[in-house]
């Protein structure tokens, strides 16, 4: 009997050991799933939305590592005075589960130049650079596109701009000397937004800069469905479903 025992326990205790290090195992296993799967595409990750988008905050850092301020009015800066409406804007869109390349939360610090070379490279859906304009401009909204599928876009952001704030319209102007709208390296639709006035529209974008952002990320919202549905629309026609 002793010497039953004397097997008996070194195997229970073996086995134990075992399922121990097979918990332990599959723990960290699923972890490192989920943290690639969440690196891969925050989208795909809550399921909540399909897109991928590129914000660009006006400005910032240029190409040669230099502070480029915009236009500026009392003291104030564009690239600085843009940064709270596209981290408003990107806030929105992530919490829509959106995936967001942006400056937004890095101080401003990709050029356009950087961001250029992002586009070419990567599958973007759209691609929106956020400014405002000079001191004694007109105020009001004014988007810039260059083709009819941008114009679209500015169309859709103006929209939700007007829905969520006070503010004057100058209307979609069309532009055809843009590296935003116009670069080869630019393969999504694109729109330059000028958010207003640094002067005359002041107030509002900077009282109500987070209104103005999720505004701006409810009219993208808006036309990347509505481009969803008009593609899964064709699609449908064209199999003959």
């Amino acid at each position: 009997m002793a010497k039953k025992y004397k097997v008996a326990v070194p195997l229970a205790a073996a086995a134990v050991l075992a399922l121990f290090f097979l918990l332990i195992w599959s723990i960290g296993n699923t972890g490192t799933d989920t943290e690639k799967e969440t690196k891969k595409n925050v989208s795909e990750q809550n399921g909540k939305s399909p897109y991928r988008v590129c914000i660009e905050t006006g400005h910032g850092i240029d190409a040669s590592g230099k502070w480029d301020t915009g236009c500026t009015w009392q003291g104030d800066e564009e690239a600085k005075l843009m940064i709270p409406i596209t981290q408003a804007m990107t806030d929105y869109l992530r919490d829509q589960g959106v995936y967001v390349y942006t400056d937004a939360y890095s101080g401003n610090d990709r050029n356009l130049d950087v961001t250029l070379d992002y586009l070419d490279t990567h599958d973007v859906d759209a691609f929106v650079n956020v400014h405002c304009d000079y001191e004694g401009s007109d105020a009001g909204t004014m988007p810039l596109y260059c083709t009819e599928e941008q114009k679209e876009l500015a169309r859709y952001l103006n929209e939700g701009v007007h829905e969520a704030v006070e503010i004057s319209d100058r209307g979609l102007q069309k532009r055809t000397d843009l590296e935003t709208l116009c670069n080869a390296k630019v393969h999504c639709v694109s729109c330059l937004f000028e958010t207003g006035s640094i002067s005359s529209d002041h107030e509002v974008l900077t009282k109500e800069s987070r209104a103005y952002g999720e505004g701006l990320a409810k009219g993208l919202l808006n036309y990347l469905r509505e481009r969803g549905n008009d593609e899964q629309k064709q699609h449908t026609e064209d199999s003959g479903e």
